[in-house]
């Protein structure tokens, strides 16, 4: 296996210009909003991560393991949208089960998330490999814009905005 792809793994409050460079950086694919939220930071051009993801089932529970990230990621995640402090919630229950009898799954930072967004459409109609569940169409990540906004990952149009603590968007939780 080659080099891995190093990506920040403690959350931070990040400005619409780190989320650019950042999205830059990786050359992440984040398409532009059709309401224009995100023309300041979308990155329609960025090629993506080119991933080696392989399916794993522990206990009955499926997982995909990026051999190009080294992450490991729910196949599904939550089946409910939820506010920012119940997808917190959900993570502390996922590692005291413990989940896959790992106790270290936490929420994605926005780069780990953007990391799964493909170019193109793979998985119906969401830009996420066919590997993984369709029911999150958009993820919670660990990074805040500020202290009442989140950064949210769009599976379903491939780009990313930050929302409201309060609104309820779904979890795909992540360990490396």
């Amino acid at each position: 296996m080659g080099k891995l792809l190093a990506l920040r793994k403690t959350p931070a409050m990040l400005s619409k210009e780190q989320v650019k460079d950042m999205l830059k950086k990786y050359d992440f694919y984040c398409a532009k909003s059709l309401l224009a939220w995100n023309y300041a930071w979308s990155n329609p051009q960025g090629k993506g991560v080119t991933h080696n993801y392989v399916a794993q089932t522990f206990h009955g529970e499926k997982v995909m393991l990026d051999k190009t990230t080294g992450l490991m990621w729910q196949q599904s995640g939550s089946s409910n949208y939820m506010v920012y402090s119940d997808a917190e919630k959900y993570i502390r229950e996922l590692n005291n089960k413990p989940f896959t009898d790992f106790t270290n799954w936490r929420l994605p930072t926005l780069e780990e998330a953007m990391s799964l967004v493909e170019t193109q459409k793979k998985n119906g109609d969401l830009y996420i490999d066919s590997k993984f569940g369709q029911t999150q169409r958009w993820i919670w990540t660990a990074d805040k814009e500020s202290a009442g906004r989140a950064w949210v990952v769009f599976l379903y149009d491939g780009y990313c905005y930050h929302y409201g603590i309060d609104d309820a968007i779904c979890v795909r939780a992540v360990r490396s």
